[in-house]
C-alpha cells in the first residue's frame, strides 16, 4: 500500500511542476536518410538532434534501412544534423515539436563526389619450389612404372600425347610447367 500511495505521490508531483507533464510524455522523430542520387538508404550515418541554442539534446545512427529515431527531452524546435562520410552534412529546417508527438522528417543527402587515382597492382609468380618438385618427383616415378613405349605409337596400352607441360621420351620426364627456381 504505501509504494502505491508513494508512485502516486511522485506522479501528482510530476505534474504540478511546470513542464512536468510534458517530461513524462516523449516527443519523436522519426524518419529516414536516402542518397539523393542513388536514393539509396543512407545507412550508419549519425544523427544529432540540434536545440534552438545549438545544444545537442539527442543522438542516434542510422540502420541499414536509413531509418532513425530521435526522442527530444521536452517541446521545442529543433533542428536535424546529419554526418556521414563521403556525404555533405546535411541540416533539416526547423522542426516544433509539441508534447507527446511522434512527426516523421524524411531527408535526401547529396553525396560529395571523391575523384581517386588510379590503382596499379602488380605482381610476379612467386616460385613455388615444393610444389614444382611434387609434381617432378611424381612424374620420375611414372616414368619408373610405366614403361615409355605405352607413350609411343604402336606401343600397347597408346596414349598419344602426355599431360599438358610434360614431355616423356625413352631416357627422362621433364615438366615444362615446373619453375625454373625449383629445377634443382
Amino acid at each position: 500500500m504505501r509504494l502505491r500511495a508513494g508512485a502516486f505521490a511522485l506522479a501528482i508531483a510530476a505534474v504540478a511542476q511546470p513542464g512536468g507533464a510534458a517530461a513524462l510524455a516523449a516527443q519523436t522523430i522519426r524518419g529516414q536518410l536516402v542518397d539523393s542520387v542513388s536514393r539509396a538508404p543512407l545507412s550508419g550515418a549519425f544523427l544529432t538532434l540540434v536545440d534552438s541554442s545549438g545544444s545537442e539534446r539527442a543522438r542516434a545512427i542510422t540502420d541499414v534501412a536509413g531509418q532513425f529515431t530521435l526522442s527530444a527531452p521536452e517541446p521545442g524546435t529543433y533542428r536535424l544534423r546529419s554526418k556521414r562520410i563521403g556525404f555533405r552534412p546535411y541540416f533539416s529546417p526547423a522542426l516544433a515539436l509539441h508534447s507527446g508527438e511522434t512527426r516523421t522528417y524524411n531527408a535526401a543527402v547529396d553525396p560529395i563526389p571523391i575523384a581517386l587515382r588510379e590503382v596499379v597492382v602488380a605482381g610476379e609468380r612467386q616460385c613455388d619450389v615444393e610444389a614444382g618438385a611434387s609434381v617432378a618427383a611424381l612424374w620420375e616415378e611414372v616414368r619408373v612404372l610405366v614403361p615409355d613405349q605405352s607413350f609411343r605409337p604402336g606401343g600397347g596400352r597408346q596414349r598419344k600425347t602426355p599431360p599438358t607441360g610434360f614431355h616423356l621420351d625413352r631416357d627422362r620426364v621433364s615438366a615444362d610447367s615446373v619453375p625454373e627456381c625449383a629445377r634443382q
